[in-house]
């Protein structure tokens, strides 16, 4: 009786949470998502709630927190008095809690009791879910690209780095590993067929076989670990028909070879772990290899590779000493690439701006909203850039919008020869506008840790003059291929399918069975946790997808590693 009691109550509480979202900036459907599977958490859950209590209790908090602070702005324009607000604001809370709790708790059940995806018994070689899906997914990418999007997307980013090859000039604000590769493609294909474009398609190509190579890997992986095909089929769709799946693929950013590179590694790491093929070799290739993506090909990346690999140490023990010496060498060797090569070569660091992108949008905002500051913190902001400025061209999602005119118009030395008084500067105007500064922090990263945002995806050659051009062969392709893209915005099933925030969950709560369930295989999601955190301490853009791809790419890796029912 007092188990019904409890179920009933949970399941008024959720819908109650559910209906408030309806009036969210986020998608709808994402919170519609979360009820529901809360509510058949609740009704056909029985696992017993004693061990395990903690990480459901703490993930309900934390989770449902974090909607009510990404939505902070949601009670105030439904109702206008404060005492309503705040019961609204705690109701909602006690909602997404019971939402996020039931979940965690039903997952916790699965891992904890030995129960998941069900085994299933494969006769066909191994070798056809390799080359087959690879096939597949490249001849689509391919046939698209050349169709309706040759040579291939070119974003301002590329274009940057394309000046940086074209004038030798390097810089690692975009991974130089990156643009080396870009480089080499452009050489290779320019020689034998004689135009920029045909260099361009080259890299575009070659992008595109890493890609399909890595998912190949990754679904060759899930039928030897004999997952059910009810699992694997959804997940080879995903890879191959998935919009931004197929558009990153030919889009020249470092973005989509590290979420090739992070659904290796953890591809690798797995098969170690779970001693996964008849190729032990091969698997420590993938893992040497894998790693050294990881490390050089996003500036966060190796921050994740670092904690994955202490984290490793302790989860995998002297079992597989060799996979984390491999690790480990890996590390050093790319941070010596990263550090007293790249400074030998003269090649520039990336300048102090890329990560004071949350101070600068606080403070921004601060300016922005005309609250008041003294002189003599005008004063000290004037030697860097014209506050004017930066109130004037302040937007709430993103720093770029005035961080450029730092850069080429103000005083970036300036930040660098007085970072002790500039930190006095702002935690003072922290201290006198935190209301201001909370605000400004949530609105700048919710896009990583809350529902879901509009899906922004760039289509076309960047203005260059490098002789780039877009040559489209079939336009209905193009139209349809974009109208495709753009759907997956407008239809609510189809936004799950889009949501970091929803990616960003899941992640948190399949962690949270696998701690449970002391399940080594948790450590893979150690690298997405990580990149989240980091977005969350210094992102310029409130929600890039691209930023957080490689929780994409790795998810089916990460969720059939920790969800697979024990043997």
């Amino acid at each position: 009786m007092k188990r019904t009691v409890f179920k009933i109550i949970g399941i008024i509480l959720t819908a109650l949470w559910g209906a408030a979202m309806f009036w969210s900036t986020a998608f709808i459907s994402v919170y519609v998502f979360i009820a529901a599977a809360a509510i058949c958490a609740i009704l056909f859950d029985h696992s017993e709630f004693k061990k395990h209590r903690f990480l459901p209790v703490f993930l309900g908090i934390i989770l449902s927190g974090a909607v009510i602070l990404a939505n902070y702005g949601l009670f105030g324009s439904i109702f206008h008095n404060k005492i309503l607000i705040i019961i609204s604001a705690f109701v909602a809370f006690l909602g997404g809690f019971a939402a996020f709790f039931s979940i965690t708790k039903w997952v916790v059940g699965i891992t904890t009791t030995g129960k998941g995806f069900a085994r299933k018994q494969h006769r066909a070689k191994a070798g056809l879910f390799f080359w087959i899906p690879a096939a597949i997914i490249a001849a689509i990418d391919i046939a698209v690209l050349l169709l309706a999007f040759y040579p291939g997307i070119i974003s301002p980013d590329s274009v940057d780095q394309m000046e940086q090859i074209f004038t030798g000039v390097y810089s690692n604000h975009h991974p130089v590993v990156h643009t080396m590769l870009i480089k080499l493609c452009i050489w290779a294909g320019s020689s034998i067929f004689g135009t920029v474009n045909a260099g361009v398609c080259t890299y575009s190509i070659f992008q595109i076989l890493i890609m399909a190579v890595s998912f190949a890997y990754v679904i060759m992986t899930l039928y030897q670990m004999q997952i059910s095909f009810k699992v694997i089929i959804p997940f080879f769709i995903a890879y191959a028909l998935l919009p931004y799946n197929i558009f990153y693929s030919f889009t020249m950013w470092k973005d989509v070879l590290f979420g090739a590179a992070v659904a290796a590694f953890l591809t690798a790491l797995l098969r170690i772990i779970r001693r996964v093929g008849k190729g032990d070799a091969a698997n420590t290739i993938v893992l040497a290899v894998s790693s050294a993506g990881v490390c050089l090909l996003r500036s966060n990346g190796w921050m994740a590779f670092a904690v994955t690999l202490v984290i490793g140490i302790f989860v995998l023990g002297r079992k597989h000493i060799k996979s984390i010496i491999i690790m480990a060498v890996v590390f050093i060797a790319a941070m010596a690439v990263r550090g007293p090569l790249f400074n030998a070569l003269g090649i520039a660091k990336p300048d102090i701006l890329e990560s004071l992108a949350i101070p600068m949008q606080q403070i921004a905002r601060v300016l922005s909203n005309g609250e008041e500051i003294t002189d003599q913190q005008r004063e000290t902001l004037s030697q860097i850039a014209d506050p004017d400025m930066i109130a004037e061209k302040y937007r709430w999602d993103t720093v770029d919008t005035f961080k450029n005119d730092i850069r080429y118009t103000g005083d970036v030395g300036y930040i660098e020869e007085h970072k002790k008084e500039l930190l006095m500067l702002y935690l003072e105007m922290a201290k006198q506008h935190p209301v201001t500064f909370v605000e400004a922090w949530i609105d700048q990263t919710k896009g990583y840790w809350n529902g879901g945002y509009e899906f922004w995806n760039w289509t076309i050659v960047n203005e260059n003059r490098f002789g780039v051009v877009r040559v489209t062969n079939d336009p209905k392709t193009a139209q349809l291929a974009i109208a495709y893209a753009d759907s997956f915005n407008r239809i609510y099933p189809l936004q799950l399918l889009i949501s970091i925030g929803l990616c960003t969950w899941t992640m948190v709560i399949l962690a949270a069975g696998g701690i449970a369930g002391r399940r080594k295989e948790t450590l893979l999601a150690v690298p997405g946790i990580v990149l989240v955190l980091t977005l969350m301490i210094a992102t310029p853009i409130s929600c890039e997808f691209r930023y957080a791809y490689s929780l994409f790419t790795a998810f089916p890796v990460i969720c059939c590693g920790i969800m697979q029912k024990r043997s």
